[in-house]
């Protein structure tokens, strides 16, 4: 009888444990990078996702669009992430798989309407894709999308 009173207790202490260490950090976990074979259809997709989103940035920060020319290299990286679990008690992280790439790609940078024929740039574009989803812009992972011009 003293149990079925102490149960609900117990459930709640266990919740309220939970929910105070459910804020830890994600841990992630990288296996080394490799260069995507140009007959991988993976290399494609992953070169139309990046110069979408590139792209897409450009316009909306005003900036002048990017061009492909040719891809220099396309390499991969699996890498393994752990989320962080509601009952961290019971078990820590919910491990997923993302796919890291990094693309060299050759090119101009024009304006709307400009005419290629500038000068050549080699752009580095960095990001992820959950295993799982599709390789299209819209799954790039949030916060893993950066690029710059390489000198």
């Amino acid at each position: 009888m003293a149990a079925s009173y102490l149960l609900p207790v117990l459930l709640l202490g266990t919740s309220v444990a939970a929910l105070m260490t459910s804020a830890q950090p994600i841990v992630r976990f990288l296996s080394p990078f490799y260069e995507v074979d140009r007959n991988d259809r993976t290399f494609d997709l992953v070169i139309a996702a990046a110069l979408q989103e590139y792209n897409s940035n450009a316009y909306a920060n005003s900036h002048p669009f990017f061009h492909k020319l040719r891809a220099l290299s396309v390499l991969r990286s699996m890498m393994v992430v752990g989320v962080p679990a509601v009952v961290p008690a019971v078990v820590p992280y919910i491990p997923r798989v993302a796919y890291m790439f990094i693309l060299n790609l050759g090119g101009q940078m024009l304006y709307p309407g400009q005419q290629p024929g500038g000068p050549a740039v080699v752009v580095r574009i960095n990001l992820a894709f959950w295993v799982n989803l599709p390789l299209y812009a819209a799954n790039i992972i949030s916060g893993t999308f950066s690029s710059g011009v390489v000198d």
